[in-house]
């Protein structure tokens, strides 16, 4: 097993694995923190954070700097987290992030963005649970947000759980724009009954033995809530 604990922030920015145990990551203690920083900043093209079949566990707080971004877990620049198959065991991959609380603006939860970067198992649950942050003015703070590309995708079920964080604009899960893609076999959407839900522009799809075979194509502006998708 390879626990990896800090009191603020952990970054990974060259591959991380394990060939039989679990991965555990672990920057949320639970209180808001002072500073300028991303919980858990996985970053990079080829930086993969994987298991043979071990589980991965990933919690993240942002910073409280002013200037906003202070994000709980973000997944960037063609990075991957990947729980794998060894034949005898599915990994699980467990991703629980908090936005800073800060009155600066895009204090995600989770944010997955940039060609490439995936968070995934090869057939294990994926849960994914993001909590927008903000204090004051602040504003755009989502709980998941997946954009540029990024993609939450899974050979089994994707749990993810999406609450909007402080002021205007801010969403439980917001996919924006086309490429930005969960792909899943069983999937559930849920939030907070104060978020709002938005998809834009066939930023949704299901996949099935490789195939794509079905895309949404909807927006929900900010009107009401929509509590669930199966």
């Amino acid at each position: 097993m390879l626990n990896v604990a800090a009191a603020r922030n952990i970054a990974i920015t060259a591959d991380l694995s394990t060939s039989t145990g679990n991965i555990v990551l672990d920057a949320d203690n639970g209180f808001q923190q002072t500073g300028n920083f991303i919980g858990v900043n996985i970053s990079g093209a080829g930086v993969d954070v994987t298991t043979a079949g071990g589980n991965i566990t990933i919690d993240g707080r942002g910073g409280d700097a002013a200037g906003g971004n202070q994000i709980g877990i973000q997944v960037s620049g063609g990075a991957k987290v990947q729980a794998g198959n060894n034949g005898a065991t599915l990994g699980t991959v467990t991703i629980t992030g908090t936005g800073g609380g800060t009155t600066g603006n895009t204090n995600y939860g989770v944010y997955v963005t940039g060609a490439n970067s995936l968070i995934t198992s090869s057939g294990g649950l994926v849960a994914v649970t993001g909590t927008g942050g903000g204090s004051g003015t602040s504003q755009f703070n989502s709980g998941v947000f997946v954009s540029v590309d990024g993609q939450i995708s899974a050979g089994g079920t994707v749990t993810v759980t999406g609450t909007a964080g402080i002021g205007a604009n801010s969403l439980g899960i917001n996919l924006f724009e086309k490429g930005r893609q969960i792909f899943w076999r069983s999937f559930f959407v849920s939030m907070d009954a104060s978020a709002d839900f938005r998809f834009l522009s066939k930023c949704f799809g299901i996949l099935k033995g490789g195939v794509i075979v079905l895309f949404l194509d909807i927006a929900l502006p900010p009107y009401g809530v929509q509590s669930a998708v199966n």
